[in-house]
């Protein structure tokens, strides 16, 4: 094995555990097991939180911690209820 497919390797393992560490510090619920979701709504929230990060990740850590708190939260979104923050 090269030196460089070595590299590769190395970077996608600590990129892997990186990512892992940021949801611990960003999420509350990101390690609640997708099942305890709505399927469409997870996956609608991630889309819409891959506007802030390029990690599907963290997308996904962030989309359960507004659908743990409001099942609902996306549905709102769509009519606008994020544009009514104080």
């Amino acid at each position: 094995m090269d030196i460089e497919k070595i590299r590769e390797i190395v970077l996608d393992i600590l990129s892997d555990e990186l990512e892992k560490e940021m949801v611990k510090i960003v999420s509350k619920h990101g390690d609640v097991p997708d099942e305890e979701f709505d399927t469409e709504a997870l996956q609608k929230g991630m889309e819409i939180e891959k506007e802030h990060t390029n990690s599907d990740v963290l997308a996904k850590a962030i989309a359960k911690d507004h659908l743990f708190e409001n099942p609902d939260y996306y549905e709102e979104y769509d009519k606008g209820s994020h544009l009514h923050r104080d």
